[in-house]
C-alpha cells in the first residue's frame, strides 16, 4: 500500500485517483494495476497518466499480473456474475 501511495503521488491526471484498490505491481517492477471507480488502471510505477483498460461496463476488482507480466486476470461483474477475464498487459480489454 505505500507502494501505491508513494506512485499515485507522482501520478498527474486531469482527475485526483482517491481510494485505489487492490494494487498490484508488475513482475519486473515497471508497471501497475489498480481499480478505481469498478474500473481497471494501468500507470508505470515510475510515475505518469494511469490508462483506463477497462472502459465499458461492469465493475472490475482483483487484478493480478501473470508470472511473467504479459497478461492480467481480474475479476468482473460484465455478465452479470464474479467471472474471471484475462487481457494483454498494457492492453485495452474488449468484451467478445
Amino acid at each position: 500500500m505505500l507502494l501505491l501511495l508513494l506512485v499515485l503521488g507522482f501520478i498527474t491526471t486531469s482527475e485526483e485517483i482517491v481510494d485505489p484498490r487492490f494494487p498490484s505491481v508488475s513482475p519486473d517492477g515497471s508497471e501497475m494495476v489498480f481499480c478505481w471507480r469498478g474500473k481497471l488502471w494501468e500507470a508505470p510505477v515510475s510515475g505518469g497518466t494511469p490508462r483506463c483498460l477497462t472502459p465499458g461496463e461492469g465493475y472490475i476488482s482483483h487484478p493480478a499480473y501473470s508470472e511473467n507480466g504479459d497478461r492480467i486476470a481480474f475479476t468482473s461483474s460484465a455478465t452479470g456474475g464474479g467471472d474471471v477475464y484475462v487481457m494483454p498487459s498494457g492492453g485495452v480489454f474488449q468484451k467478445d
